[in-house]
C-alpha cells in the first residue's frame, strides 16, 4: 500500500498511467478508498492497509484549497455541504462540483447521500445569500434527482479524476465483445502462438505528444539496441537508423529505416540498407537528400516494409532492461 501510494503521489513518472497502477494493484489484492472531504489529505495516504485517494487526484483542485479545507476540518467537522462552502471560501464552483460528482461529499456529517444528492446540495450551497440570511436557511433540502447508475459513476470518476477505483470499464462491454469473439487477456494464455485473434481495450495514454505539429525528433547516441529501445519506449513510432559500419539492425516493434552514411557500405550491403547518404559527397544537395528521406518515411508510414522488416530482423534487438556494462 505504501509503495503504491508513493508512486501515485509522484506522478507523472513517464511510463505507467495512474489508472494502470491502480488496476494492477487491485488485481494484486490492494484496496482503495475514494476521495472524501472528511478524511482525505492533499496526497494519497494509508488507512488500515488501504490507499485513500487524495485531493491531488481531483482535476483542477489546488493544493492551497486542499490545505484550507483540511485546516477548517481539523477545527470542527463539517456539518453540511453548505457549512463546507461557507467555511472554505477558496472552493470554486468547479471544485465543489467535482467533489460532489466524485462522491467526496456523500458522507459529510455521516449522512448517506448519493452523488446526485450531493450535486443538488452543492448547487444550493453556491447560491448567493445575503449576510442577514446566512445560516437561516435549511442546510439541506431533499433532492429530486435519482442516483447515478454504476457506469455513470465510473464516467464521473474519469471525468473528474482520470482514474476509477470501481470496476474496470471494459467489464460493461464484455457481453457485446464476447458476441464479437473478442479475446480477454486471461484467454490469451490458452491460445496457440500464431493464431489471429481480436482484442479490445481503452486508450489510457499516448506515447507521443498529441498537440505536437509535424515530426517529433528524438536523438540518442550509443549502443544500437539500447539507444533505439529507449527511443521506442519513449514513444518513437519510426526509426531512421544511420550507420557508417553496416550495422544489421532491425526492431520489430517499430519500423527501422537504415541509412548508410557512405556509398561503400551501401553498395556492399544494398540488400540491408534502405538509403544511401554517401552520395552527398558526390554532389547531391542536402535538401535533395532530406526530401528523399522524408519520402521514405512517408512510404513506410503508409505500409511499405523496410529492408530489415523484409529480412525478418528485430526479434532480439528490443532490450528494455539491459543491466550492466555493454562492451
Amino acid at each position: 500500500a505504501a509503495f503504491t501510494a508513493a508512486i501515485l503521489n509522484n506522478q507523472p513518472m513517464g511510463f505507467y498511467s495512474p489508472l494502470t497502477l491502480v488496476k494492477d494493484a487491485q488485481r494484486h489484492g490492494l484496496h482503495f478508498l475514494p476521495v472524501d472531504v472528511r478524511c482525505s489529505s492533499w496526497q494519497c495516504t494509508i488507512e488500515q492497509r488501504n490507499v485513500r485517494l487524495g485531493f491531488n487526484y481531483v482535476k483542477g483542485f489546488r493544493q492551497q484549497t486542499a490545505e484550507a479545507l483540511i485546516t477548517a476540518r481539523n477545527k470542527n467537522p463539517f456539518e453540511s455541504i453548505d457549512d463546507l462552502q461557507r467555511r472554505v471560501p477558496q472552493l470554486s464552483k468547479a471544485a465543489i462540483t467535482a467533489l460532489a460528482d466524485l462522491g467526496a461529499l456523500n458522507e459529510i456529517a455521516d449522512k448517506k447521500r448519493h452523488r446526485r444528492d450531493a450535486l443538488w446540495q452543492s448547487e444550493l450551497a453556491l447560491r448567493p445569500v445575503g449576510e442577514l440570511l446566512t445560516g437561516a436557511l435549511e442546510p439541506e433540502t431533499a433532492s429530486p434527482l435519482p442516483p447515478m447508475h454504476y457506469f455513470e459513476r465510473i464516467q464521473a470518476d474519469f471525468a473528474n479524476s482520470g482514474i476509477s477505483i470501481g470496476a474496470h470499464p471494459m467489464r460493461f462491454h464484455r457481453v457485446q465483445l464476447d458476441l464479437q469473439n473478442v479475446v480477454t487477456a486471461r484467454q490469451l494464455l490458452r491460445i496457440p502462438n500464431g493464431r489471429r485473434i481480436r482484442v479490445a481495450g481503452g486508450v489510457i495514454c499516448r506515447q507521443q505528444p498529441s498537440t505536437a505539429k509535424g515530426f517529433v525528433f528524438m536523438d540518442t547516441p550509443g549502443y544500437d539496441p539500447v539507444s533505439a529501445t529507449g527511443q521506442i519506449a519513449g514513444g518513437a513510432n519510426m526509426l531512421c537508423f544511420t550507420t557508417g559500419r553496416g550495422s544489421a539492425y532491425g526492431c520489430k516493434p517499430t519500423p527501422s529505416i537504415k541509412i548508410a552514411t557512405n556509398t561503400h557500405i551501401y553498395t556492399h550491403m544494398i540488400e540491408d540498407m534502405d538509403l544511401n547518404c554517401g552520395d552527398v559527397l558526390d554532389g547531391v544537395s542536402l535538401s535533395q537528400k532530406g526530401a528523399e528521406i522524408f519520402e521514405a518515411i512517408l512510404r513506410v508510414a503508409s505500409g511499405e516494409k523496410t529492408k530489415s522488416e523484409a529480412l525478418g530482423y528485430g526479434d532480439s534487438e528490443f532490450v528494455p532492461w539491459n543491466v550492466g556494462a555493454t562492451m
